[in-house]
């Protein structure tokens, strides 16, 4: 054999080798970097999905106000005729929506940003019970949350 052929035997399968491996390493890459990706999406798209049930849940709660406000008046009448049973059943409903407004409030302190926790150090320096706050506030809630909807996940 010549020198040019037994060259040509020992480079040419070692190059092979050397493409096969950095094609593999490429491969590899873009695979992970595509994982990375979609990982990043889905996390963006459940902390989007999470804010907008926050939202809804607060739209929800501020749009039953004058249900609220109903219970509430039926609350003290039946407290103030001793009427145990209607005191139960008004002090259980009002429970439930003053449960829902803390946890929303809870919430979307920790899913929003500084602007919404602003709205909320204003409604809760009014001394009213949540469903008799200003409601140019409850509006400015909504409003500076959906504002706030894309906040951190948008690039």
């Amino acid at each position: 054999m010549k020198q040019k052929e037994i060259i040509t035997l020992i480079i040419m399968p070692l190059i092979s080798m050397f493409v096969a491996l950095i094609t593999s390493w490429f491969v590899t890459r873009m695979t992970i970097n595509n994982q990375n990706d979609i990982l990043e999406r889905d996390y963006k798209l459940k902390i989007i999905d999470k804010r907008m049930n926050i939202i809804d849940e607060a739209s929800n709660l501020i749009g039953a106000e004058a249900n609220t406000i109903d219970v509430f008046n039926q609350y003290k009448r039946y407290y103030s005729s001793n009427n145990e049973s209607g005191l139960m059943e008004t002090s259980k409903v009002l429970g439930d929506y003053n449960s829902r407004w803390q946890s929303n409030i809870v919430l979307s302190s920790l899913y929003f940003g500084e602007s919404t926790s602003l709205v909320i150090r204003k409604m809760s320096n009014e001394s009213a019970p949540w469903w008799s706050k200003d409601r140019k506030l409850q509006d400015e809630y909504l409003v500076t949350m959906m504002n706030e909807l894309y906040l951190g996940v948008n690039k």
